[in-house]
């Protein structure tokens, strides 16, 4: 990859990471906000589900792949190591799987939410309570599936050949 190529590539991921962040603020903003949440028109007991994706997505927007996806590839590259230590490489892929683990587990409550209003007959959801210590749950089950990858996780040194 010539110098250009990669001057190009980094611009384009800079401005596809700057639009995420910002529709990930107007997107909590949104949810946050009671008189603008029954805007979006959302099924019942929908939104602290997509407030819980909206903000596990932003964390692993700003503190997962800022400079450490792009510093990782261009260290790996310049360097041909991870000079940042064994402490950023667990931290980084503990909060990428912990993300995308938090992610699935809220979109599969969506789907059993939806399920149960559309078969169901529109069946009321749950109370706020039970939504609040369902999100907690996804929340606990996704740091316990994912919590080995900050104890385990390691870095190996391979030669070139």
């Amino acid at each position: 990859m010539t110098k250009t190529t990669g001057a190009i590539l980094h611009l384009i991921f800079i401005f596809i990471w700057l639009f995420a962040v910002t529709a990930h603020l107007i997107l909590l903003r949104l949810l946050c906000t009671g008189r603008e949440r029954t805007k979006l028109r959302l099924p019942p007991g929908a939104w602290p589900f997509l407030l819980s994706i909206t903000v596990v997505d932003l964390a692993a927007l700003l503190f997962g792949t800022t400079a450490f996806v792009r510093l990782n590839d261009t260290l790996l590259v310049a360097f041909e190591h991870w000079p940042l230590g064994v402490l950023f490489c667990r931290l980084i892929s503990f909060l990428k799987a912990f993300a995308l683990t938090v992610t699935n587990y809220s979109l599969l409550a969506l789907l059993v939410l939806c399920y149960r209003l559309t078969v169901k007959q529109h069946r009321p959801p749950t109370s706020k309570a039970k939504q609040a210590l369902l999100v907690g749950v996804i929340w606990m089950v996704a740091l316990i599936t994912t919590l080995p990858l900050l104890v385990f996780y390691s870095i190996n040194e391979v030669e070139s050949v």
